[in-house]
């Protein structure tokens, strides 16, 4: 679909109005590379679209940007790859999901900016990407309270360690994604073909700063999770250590008492059997035993 800009407003192609520039989205399937007429533009499609990865490439006439843009409220391995092609006088984005860059294009067409360009128009795309980020994040961190206060609470189940483990792995995603916008902007900013003019490079700056805090955010968030997660198995260490506590505690009472029962139990003729308070002795020796441990252990404060 085409757009243009008119009167430094991004508008819908109309043949019979003169535009400042023209706007277009392609759509093609993975795996395939978009055909064209224009054989120098070809030629450059062939190029460019041998690597998915995020990137940006200036050629003489044109720069190329590649994003792999992500909906970070959805941990998955699925993006969507965009190439956008730079001229003086056109920007083009291809894509296999045009409906999403379209949905952008309708966000920036419904807003009062004056004065969009070429240049304009990818920093506003791009700060589009952006918009609502930092309400996920407050509402991962958010999550990562509660799963602290249930750590400590006695509240957690067998799925505790998981969840924290699947919000990491989202986090670094994310964090890779704006890692990926950062070296973007750090190259564009360059500017070595002149196409970008000092506001919209002003802009760009401003934006580097916007993902920069976002990034900054996640990494904090990451190591949130980190220290929930060891403070949660600190806690199960804990709460482990007072059952061996416990249990070593009984088996020490209960030594001494198995000691005298294997004794007794020796099938050997022994000459207090035949003493008439033998047995009511025993008793009152295995009473001491236990009730002395018992004593000593709360003397030292062991349970």
């Amino acid at each position: 679909m085409k757009y243009c800009i008119i009167e430094g407003r991004l508008a819908e192609f109309d043949e019979n109005k003169n535009s400042e520039a023209v706007v277009e989205t392609v759509k093609y399937s993975k795996g395939e590379i978009p055909q064209i007429n224009d054989k120098e533009k070809q030629s450059l499609l062939n190029n460019i679209f041998t690597g998915t990865h995020s990137r940006f490439e200036s050629y003489n006439n044109c720069d190329v940007i590649c994003l792999n843009l992500i909906d970070i409220e959805k941990y998955t391995n699925e993006h969507i790859p965009v190439y956008v092609i730079l001229d003086k006088n056109k920007i083009s984005f291809y894509t296999t999901e045009p409906d999403y860059v379209e949905g952008m294009f309708r966000k920036i067409m419904h807003e009062p900016t004056q004065n969009i360009t070429t240049d304009c128009l990818l920093y506003h795309f791009m700060n589009k990407l952006i918009f609502g980020d930092l309400v996920h994040l407050e509402e991962i961190e958010r999550k990562l309270s509660a799963l602290e206060t249930n750590a400590f609470s006695g509240c957690t189940d067998k799925t505790f360690s998981k969840q924290i483990l699947n919000i990491k792995k989202h986090l670094m995603w994310i964090e890779l994604y704006y890692e990926q916008l950062l070296n973007l902007i750090a190259d564009i900013l360059h500017n070595e073909n002149g196409f970008l003019c000092e506001s919209t490079i002003k802009s760009f700056n401003m934006l580097d700063s916007k993902i920069d805090r976002l990034d900054a955010k996640t990494e904090h968030l990451l190591n949130y999770a980190s220290e929930i997660r060891s403070a949660y198995q600190a806690e199960v260490d804990l709460q482990l250590n007072k059952s061996m506590k416990v249990l070593t505690v009984i088996s020490v009472i209960i030594l001494p008492l198995t000691l005298i029962v294997g004794w007794f139990g020796m099938n050997l003729q022994m000459p207090e059997y035949t003493y008439a308070y033998s047995y009511p002795i025993l008793i009152v020796v295995c009473i001491a035993i236990v009730v002395g441990l018992i004593a000593f252990f709360k003397k030292n404060k062991w349970f």
